[in-house]
């Protein structure tokens, strides 16, 4: 899994629209959509808020991403 896909499963097992997510870190629900289907990523800054929001760590949120990224060093 990537982040977007993290993004999207953490937000559906916390039971929470777009939108929701989106109000509570004060961005468009255009962003969070674009999050989860990888088009952009969300703001460095705003990566400790959303794991929060979302109920994980940060090393959760970002896990997958770090995996992948090794596994094309290999």
């Amino acid at each position: 899994m990537c982040l977007s896909e993290n993004i999207k499963n953490f937000r559906l097992k916390k039971d929470l629209t777009q939108e929701q997510l989106a109000s509570r870190l004060g961005v468009s629900a255009q962003a969070v959509s674009k999050w989860e289907r990888n088009l952009s990523c969300p703001d460095v800054n705003s990566i400790p808020k959303l794991a929060e929001i979302l109920g994980v760590s940060v090393e959760e949120l970002l896990n997958a991403q770090t995996k992948q990224e090794n596994s094309k060093a290999d």
